[in-house]
Formats: C-alpha cells, structure tokens, sequence
C-alpha cells in the first residue's frame, strides 16, 4: 500500500504534539502491513451526509469524485465503549483511496463532520 499525504495535512502533522504523531504513523504502519483489516477506529466511507445539509448533492458527487474516506484516529482517546474496530474519537483523518494507494488529506474534529476542501486534497 502507498501512503501519501497532501501538502496541508503536512503542515498539520508537523504541528502536532508527538503523542498525537506517534497514533497515527501507528495507522500507517498498520495500513501498510495490513490494508484495513482489523483496524481499531471506525473506518468509513465519507458519503453518509445529512440529506437536509445545504449542497447536499454537490457534497455526495465531491465525495465520489475523489473517493473520500474518514478514519476514528484515537485523538485524543477512543471511546472504549464501543467494540474494536467500530471505536469513535474526537478527530478523523480523512483520505482518499484507491485500491493500492491513500493519501491522508486532513485531520478534523468530529462532530461537527466537515469535509475536507478540493484545496486540502493537493
């Protein structure tokens, strides 16, 4: 699997603390040896958008086009209520995916869910 990563996210990983680095070069490790099996985090598609969401259409199509993707990165903790592999946190990382290829675009807060801009993706 080939990992890249757009010029935004770049800038916020440099900006993290390394606890919060150190959790997702995790991810990427694991992502590399083991695609997405067995994943701890919620791992999913980015298309389940409110349909009384302003753009609602235009966001759907945004998603598809670029094939985006959020994942529970356990920042700042994981819920633990939940069951591995469905466990929530705070902030997402979001990418795009292809069958062989993921480029991790941004970090977000979650809720509120917000999309990554065409911008981020580069």
């Amino acid at each position: 699997m080939d990992i890249s990563f757009s010029k935004h996210f770049r800038r916020i990983f440099s900006g993290l603390p390394a606890t919060e680095q150190h959790k997702i070069a995790n991810f990427i490790s694991h992502v590399k040896k083991n695609a997405w099996e067995n994943l701890e985090g919620r791992n999913k598609k980015s298309d389940d958008i409110n349909p009384a969401s302003p753009d609602y259409w235009e966001k759907i199509a945004f998603v598809n086009q670029f094939n985006l993707w959020h994942y529970h990165i356990g920042i700042k903790q994981y819920n633990l209520s939940k069951k591995y592999g469905d466990r929530t946190s705070r902030f997402v990382l979001h990418y795009m995916r292809k069958p062989e290829q993921v480029k991790i675009v941004d970090m977000s807060e979650h809720p509120p869910f917000t999309l990554p801009t065409q911008h981020q993706l580069h």
